[in-house]
C-alpha cells in the first residue's frame, strides 16, 4: 500500500494540468428553490451607460430587475431585498458570478436571511446560462424600446426596464403558463389596457381621462406599449430564427494538427468575472501554433498551443482555426517585428518619410543607444538653441521618449533574456536544476532520434544490398556499387543497387518499413517471369484496355438519351406535322376533365396564372417520313403561388417490395404482369385548391391548335388561358393526388397497402391465403395472383385507363430500370441489368508522372465520377450485388480526392460489363416453412484512410440449407463503410452482425405482413416468430462472443453483443446464429474486391449451403498449405 502512494517529484513537476471534471446540473422542482442573478449594461439615446441587475427563478422563469446609473453591491442588495426577499422570501440557493456587484452588501443580506450564496467558478460558466440568456432578452427589448422612444435619463430608462420585465413575465409562455401565472396564479389586469375594457364592457373612465391629460402617465403608457412591441419583435425576428436553425460549426478535427495556426479563447483577467458576451470582443487571442494534440481519446480533450512564447493547454471548445486574413496578417506583423528587431540590434530605427531622419542620423550615439536615443528638436523656434552644447540629459525628456517608444514588449524581453543568458555559466554542472534538466532532456532526445534514424537507415541499406542465395558471398567492405546476376528459366536479368547517403528526415515515420516491404514484394513478383509472358492474346487484351481508358468520357452524362425539339428551330413541314400531336396533348386534358374554360371577359389575378409549354419529342428516326412525333403539355408548377400549402408526398414501392412480390409469385407459380397507366396524373383526384389556378396557353403555335381547344371547351371562352381542375403535368401535388386516387381504387377492390412497405398491396382469400399482389411505382404497376384474382384486374382496368399489358413469360421485359423474364415452364425468374450497364461509360484517365496522391481530383473529375458511380450504384441496388463493394470503394476514394478513383471507376465498369443474372428460384417448400438468412461480413481497416467495410445480405431459403445445398433467393444486399469507430477485427464483425440482425428482422416482418392476414404491427415479434431467422457469419471470434455467457472486455463490443444475445435467446423469437467457413461466405464479395466467388455463384445458380462440405475443406487445406509455404519462404529470405 505504501508503494502505491509513492510519487516521483520530477514527474509531478513536469506533469501538465489535468482537465476539469465534467458535472451535470439538476433542474429545480419547486418555486424559489434556486435563484440566479446577473447584470448587464445598456445605453440611452444620449450614450449614457446604465447598469441593470436582475434575478430569475430556476423553475418558472419569473424575472425581476431594476436599473441604476451606479451599479454596486448596495444597489444589488436593494433589488434583491425589495423585489424578491420582501415579496417571496429568501430562496434556498442564490447563484451569481464573481462580479463585485454581488459581493459586500449582498453577502451580508444573505447571511442575515441564511441563504446559500454560490459563486460560479470560471470553469463552470454554463451554470449562468439561464440568467445570461434571459438577461440578453431583456437587454434587446430595452434597446428596441430606447430606439423607438428615444429615451433619455435615469427615470425614463428605469421605466423602460420595469416595462420590459413586466411584459416578459406576462407574454412569455412555458408549458402553456406564463411566469406571472405560474407564480401568482393569475395574470394581473393592466389598468390602461384597452382590450380588457372593450372585451369586459367595464370602461375605466377616470384612468382613460388621466392618460389623455397627464403627459407623464401617457409617456409611461407609451413605454409599456413599446416594451410589448419589442417582445413581439423579438418573437418573430427572422434573423434570430435563422440563427437558431443554423448548425454550429466546430473546428474540423482533421484541421487541428501539429503546426496548424489557431486562435484561443483566453479572456483577460480584467474581464473574467463578467458575462461571456462582454468577453468575446477581446478574448480571442493569437495567432498560436499547435505543438501537440493529446490523442488518447477519439476526440482530443486538450491541445497544447504555443502562444506568445509559452506553451499552454486549451480544451477543444476554446480553439478555432485562424482565418486566411489572420494568418496573412500575422505573417506581415512577424516580418515587421523581425525588421524592428534587426534595427534595434543595429542601434537605430529607420522611419520612412520622416523629416527627423537626417537629424537622428547626425546625432552621436551614446552608450544608451536604442529606445533612449536623443532626438533633434523639430520646432523652428528652438532651432538655434538646439545647435549649441547639449548639456546634461534631461530626465523628463527620457521619460517622454519611453512613453513614445512603440517597440513591442516581447522584443525588449527577448533582448533582456539573451543578455542574461550570455552571463550564465556554460558548464551544465553550474546550471540550476530546472535548466540542467531541460538541457539533459534535449541532449537525450537528440541522441535517441539519431539512434533510431541510423537503425532505420541500416535496415533499408541491408534490404537494398541483399543478394539472392545463389549469389556470391557478401563483401565486408563497403563498395560504391554492387551487381548481382539472377538466372531463372533460362532468362538472364541483372538487378543493380547502389549505396547512397540518405537524410534521416527524408522519410516520414513508418515509411522506411513500408518501402522495405514494397521493394521485397516487387522483387519477388517481377524477378520471376511468367510462363505466359509474351502471349499474343494477353497483349491484345492489355492494348484494348489501354485504348478504352484512353478513349473514356470526360463529361458528365445525365438524363435520358432523347431529342427535344425547339419549335422556333423547326421547318414549316415539321411544324405542320406537329399539329396533330399538339392537339392530342390538349385532348388528354379534355378527356380526363383536367381543364375548364374561362368565360370571356373574366378578369383573373395574374399571380394565379401559371406559364406552360409544349415538350416536343421524336421517338422514331430523324427523317420526317419515319418520325414518331410526340407532344406533351407541361404546366410551370415551379411558379405556383400555393406551393408548399398542400402535401406532395407520394410513396412508391421499394426494391425490396418488388423483389418480395417476384419471390412470392415464383413460389406460388403465378405469372407476373407489367402495365403502365396512361396519363396517370390526370386520372388522380381533383385539385384541393381553395382558390382557382389557371394556366396560360403557349403562344407562337399554329392557330388551328388554339381553335381546336376553344371549340372543345364549348366556345365563348378566353383563348389565352384555361382553368386547371386536376393535377396536370408539372404541378407539385399531382403525384400525391394520383397516389391517393390509385390507393383508394385498390382498397375498394380488396387490396390493402403494407404499413412497413408503402406502395406494396395484397389481398387474401376467405381462408387466409394470399390471393393477389400489386406494387406501384408512380404510373407503373406490377401485379400477380391466382385464378380468382382475374376479377380484380378486370375491375381495375374498368376504373383506370392502362396501356398494353406485358407478361414476364413473354421474354425480357423492362420495368423500373431493370430487365426481368420468367421461365414459361418453371415460372422461375431472372433479373438482368446488362441493358442498363451497356450504357455506363468508362472515364478518361489522366497521365500522371509520379505519385498520384500528389495530384488530387479536380472538381470536374469529381463530378464525372459521381455521375458514373451513381449509375453503378443503381445497377448494384437493382440486382448486381457484386458491384456494391466497388461502388462504395470509389465513393470513399473520391470523397478523399484521391486520383486513383479514376482507375477504379474503369475497373468496376469492366466487371459490370461481364454478364451476370440474378436468379429467383423456386424453393420447393411452403412459404410457412422457409427461413430467413441474414449474412454478415466485415473487413477491418481494409478501406482508404484505414476505415472498415461492412457487408449485409438478406436471403430466403429452403430449410434444407442447414443440412446441405438448397435453393436460396437474395432479396437485398448492402456494402457500406462502418460509420462507428472500431478498434479491432472483432469489433467490426460484431458491429456488422448487429446491422445484419436488424436488416433480417425488417425483411422478415415485411414478408410476414405480405403473406399473413393477421399480422399486427404492435405484436410483430409474435407474428414473425414461426419463421426462423438465422444470422450467418464467418468470424469465429464474433460467433463465440455471441454464444458465450461472458461479455467481452471492450465496452463498445459488449453493448452490441448484449443486444444480439438478447434478441437471439428471447423465448419464441426464432433467431439463431450460424458460423460458416470464409471460403463459403457470399458476403465476402461485399467487403473485398478479390473475393472467393461465392456471391456470384449464389446469384447465378440460386443454391447455397450452411453445412461444411468436402470441397470447402479441401480448399481450406490448399490455402493453409500456401500460407505455410509463404511463411517458410519469408523466413528463409530474412535469414
Amino acid at each position: 500500500m505504501l508503494a502505491r502512494n509513492l510519487r516521483c517529484q520530477i514527474c509531478c513537476m513536469v506533469r501538465p494540468p489535468q482537465a476539469t471534471p465534467q458535472v451535470a446540473y439538476s433542474k429545480p422542482k419547486q418555486f424559489n428553490e434556486r435563484l440566479s442573478g446577473d447584470s448587464f449594461y445598456v445605453w440611452d439615446a444620449e450614450g449614457k451607460k446604465y447598469g441593470v441587475t436582475h434575478f430569475i427563478d430556476g423553475l418558472t422563469d419569473y424575472h425581476v430587475g431594476d436599473l441604476t446609473d451606479n451599479p454596486d453591491s448596495g444597489f444589488s442588495r436593494e433589488v434583491l431585498q425589495d423585489l424578491w426577499y420582501g415579496v417571496f422570501g429568501p430562496p434556498d440557493l442564490l447563484i451569481t458570478d464573481g462580479g463585485p456587484e454581488f459581493a459586500g452588501n449582498v453577502q451580508a443580506v444573505n447571511e442575515l436571511f441564511g441563504t446559500v450564496h454560490e459563486i460560479v467558478p470560471e470553469g463552470a460558466k454554463w451554470r449562468m446560462g439561464q440568467a445570461e440568456r434571459h438577461g440578453a432578452i431583456v437587454k434587446l427589448m430595452m434597446m428596441k424600446t430606447v430606439k423607438a422612444m428615444n429615451l433619455k435619463g435615469l427615470s425614463q430608462m428605469r421605466l423602460a426596464a420595469l416595462a420590459a420585465f413586466s411584459a416578459k413575465n406576462r407574454l412569455c409562455n412555458k408549458g402553456g403558463v406564463s411566469p406571472l401565472q405560474a407564480v401568482t396564479g393569475r395574470c394581473n389586469v393592466i389598468p390602461g389596457s384597452l382590450m380588457s375594457q372593450i372585451s369586459s364592457g367595464h370602461v375605466r373612465f377616470k384612468c382613460n381621462q388621466e392618460l389623455c391629460s397627464n403627459e407623464a402617465l401617457a409617456h409611461a403608457e407609451r413605454i409599456r406599449h413599446a416594451a410589448i412591441e419589442s417582445f413581439h419583435w423579438i418573437d418573430a425576428h427572422e434573423a434570430l430564427r435563422r440563427a437558431l436553425s443554423s448548425r454550429s460549426r466546430p473546428p474540423a478535427l482533421e484541421g487541428l494538427r501539429e503546426g496548424a495556426v489557431v486562435y484561443v479563447y483566453d479572456p483577460p483577467a480584467s474581464r473574467k468575472g463578467q458575462a461571456r458576451r462582454l468577453q468575446d470582443q477581446v478574448s480571442w487571442q493569437g495567432p498560436g501554433v499547435i505543438v501537440c494534440v493529446e490523442r488518447d481519446r477519439p476526440v482530443p480533450a486538450r491541445i497544447w498551443v504555443r502562444i506568445r512564447g509559452r506553451v499552454k493547454a486549451f480544451p477543444l471548445e476554446k480553439l478555432r482555426l485562424a482565418t486566411p486574413d489572420e494568418m496573412t496578417g500575422s505573417q506581415f506583423i512577424n516580418k515587421a517585428l523581425e525588421d524592428v528587431e534587426k534595427e534595434l540590434q543595429g542601434g537605430n530605427i529607420t522611419v520612412d518619410g520622416s523629416p527627423m531622419t537626417e537629424a537622428v542620423d547626425g546625432v552621436e550615439q551614446g552608450a544608451g543607444a536604442g529606445p533612449s536615443t536623443r532626438r533633434a528638436e523639430a520646432s523652428s523656434s528652438s532651432s538655434s538653441s538646439s545647435s549649441d552644447d547639449e548639456g546634461e540629459p534631461d530626465p523628463m525628456q527620457e521619460e517622454k521618449e519611453k512613453l513614445l517608444d512603440d517597440t513591442p514588449f516581447c522584443i525588449r524581453q527577448h533582448h533582456l533574456r539573451k543578455a542574461e543568458d550570455a552571463t550564465l555559466p556554460t558548464d551544465p554542472h553550474e546550471l540550476d536544476f530546472a535548466k540542467k534538466r531541460k538541457f539533459v532532456r534535449e541532449e537525450a532526445g537528440i541522441r535517441d532520434h539519431l539512434t533510431k534514424a541510423y537503425h532505420k537507415f541500416k535496415s533499408v541499406k541491408r534490404a537494398i544490398l541483399q543478394k539472392p542465395k545463389k549469389a556470391g558471398g557478401r563483401s565486408r567492405g563497403a563498395r560504391p556499387r554492387v551487381v548481382a546476376a539472377v538466372e531463372n528459366a533460362g532468362v538472364s536479368e541483372v538487378m543493380m543497387s547502389e549505396e547512397v547517403e540518405l537524410s534521416p528526415m527524408l522519410f516520414k515515420p513508418g515509411e522506411y518499413e513500408a518501402m522495405v516491404q514494397d521493394t521485397l514484394g516487387q522483387w519477388t513478383l517481377w524477378s520471376n517471369p511468367s510462363p505466359h509472358a509474351g502471349d499474343g492474346k494477353l497483349l491484345e487484351v492489355a492494348a484494348a484496355l489501354h485504348a478504352v481508358d484512353k478513349d473514356g468520357v470526360t463529361e458528365v452524362v445525365t438524363g435520358k438519351a432523347r431529342v427535344e425539339y425547339k419549335w422556333s428551330a423547326l421547318g414549316d413541314d415539321w411544324k405542320q406535322a406537329y399539329v396533330e400531336p399538339l392537339k392530342k396533348a390538349l385532348q388528354v386534358y379534355l378527356d380526363h376533365d383536367g381543364i375548364r374554360g374561362v368565360p370571356s371577359g373574366t378578369v383573373v389575378d395574374p399571380a394565379r396564372v401559371l406559364g406552360s409549354r409544349f415538350v416536343l419529342t421524336n421517338k422514331g428516326e430523324s427523317t420526317l417520313d419515319k418520325a414518331e412525333l410526340k407532344a406533351r403539355w407541361i404546366i410551370g408548377g415551379h411558379r405556383d403561388p400555393d406551393a408548399g400549402l398542400y402535401a406532395t408526398s407520394s410513396p412508391t414501392a421499394s426494391t425490396l417490395g418488388h423483389n418480395l412480390l417476384n419471390f412470392v409469385a415464383v413460389q406460388n407459380k403465378w405469372e407476373v404482369h407489367f402495365e403502365d397507366v396512361s396519363a396517370a396524373f390526370l386520372q388522380g383526384k381533383e385539385l384541393p385548391r381553395t382558390e382557382k389556378i389557371y394556366a396560360r396557353i403557349p403562344k407562337g403555335y399554329p392557330p388551328e391548335v388554339v381553335e381546336f381547344l376553344v371549340k372543345a371547351l364549348g366556345g365563348n371562352v378566353r383563348d389565352d388561358m384555361v382553368e386547371i381542375t386536376k393535377g396536370g403535368f408539372g404541378l407539385p401535388e399531382s403525384p400525391r393526388l394520383w397516389y391517393l386516387a390509385y390507393k383508394e381504387i385498390l382498397l375498394e377492390l380488396g387490396l390493402h397497402e403494407l404499413r412497413l412497405a408503402p406502395g406494396l398491396f395484397r389481398a387474401f382469400t376467405s381462408a387466409g391465403s394470399i390471393r393477389a399482389m400489386a406494387s406501384i411505382h408512380v404510373d407503373d404497376t406490377r401485379y400477380a395472383g391466382d385464378e380468382t384474382s382475374a376479377v380484380i384486374w378486370e375491375q381495375l382496368h374498368k376504373r383506370l385507363k392502362f396501356g398494353s399489358v406485358r407478361k414476364a413469360t413473354e421474354g425480357w421485359q423492362k420495368f423500373c430500370g431493370r430487365w426481368e423474364r420468367q421461365d414459361p415452364t418453371t415460372l422461375e425468374m431472372e433479373i438482368s441489368m446488362q441493358g442498363y450497364i451497356d450504357g455506363v461509360p468508362t472515364v478518361k484517365q489522366r497521365v500522371v508522372h509520379g505519385d498520384q496522391s500528389l495530384t488530387p481530383l479536380t472538381d470536374g473529375e469529381k463530378k464525372l465520377i459521381s455521375s458514373v458511380v451513381g449509375q453503378l450504384n443503381w445497377a448494384a441496388r437493382q440486382g448486381r450485388f457484386d458491384l456494391c463493394f466497388g461502388a462504395s470503394l470509389i465513393q470513399q476514394l473520391a470523397g478523399q480526392g484521391r486520383a486513383e478513383a479514376l482507375k477504379w471507376v474503369n475497373t468496376v465498369v469492366r466487371r459490370a460489363r461481364e454478364p451476370l443474372q440474378l436468379k429467383v428460384p423456386c424453393l420447393g417448400c411452403p412459404l410457412s416453412e422457409m427461413v430467413i438468412l441474414a449474412v454478415s461480413d466485415a473487413a477491418y481497416g481494409a478501406m482508404p484512410n484505414g476505415s472498415s467495410q461492412g457487408g449485409t445480405m438478406v436471403m430466403v431459403a429452403n430449410p434444407n440449407v442447414l443440412e446441405g445445398e438448397a435453393p436460396v433467393c437474395i432479396l437485398e444486399a448492402i456494402s457500406s463503410k462502418i460509420q462507428r469507430v472500431v478498434r479491432c477485427s472483432m469489433s467490426a464483425e460484431v458491429s456488422s452482425l448487429a446491422t445484419a440482425f436488424e436488416h433480417g428482422d425488417y425483411v422478415r416482418a415485411v414478408f410476414v405482413e405480405l403473406v399473413h392476414p393477421r399480422f399486427e404491427l404492435k405484436r410483430w415479434k409474435v407474428c414473425v416468430a414461426p419463421w426462423q431467422h438465422i444470422l450467418v457469419t464467418d468470424a469465429r471470434t464474433g460467433y463465440d462472443a455471441v454464444n458465450s455467457e461472458t461479455l467481452p472486455t471492450d465496452r463498445k463490443i459488449a453493448i452490441d453483443v448484449g443486444v444480439l444475445r438478447q434478441g437471439l435467446v428471447e423465448e419464441g423469437n426464432g433467431c439463431k446464429v450460424r458460423w460458416v467457413p470464409g471460403s463459403q461466405m457470399p458476403g465476402d464479395g461485399l467487403t473485398k474486391w478479390h473475393h472467393n466467388g461465392v456471391l456470384t455463384t449464389v446469384m447465378s445458380s440460386g443454391l447455397w449451403s450452411l453445412r461444411d462440405t468436402a470441397e470447402a475443406q479441401e480448399l481450406r487445406k490448399v490455402a493453409a498449405a500456401k500460407r505455410a509455404a509463404w511463411r517458410r519462404s519469408a523466413k528463409a529470405t530474412d535469414s
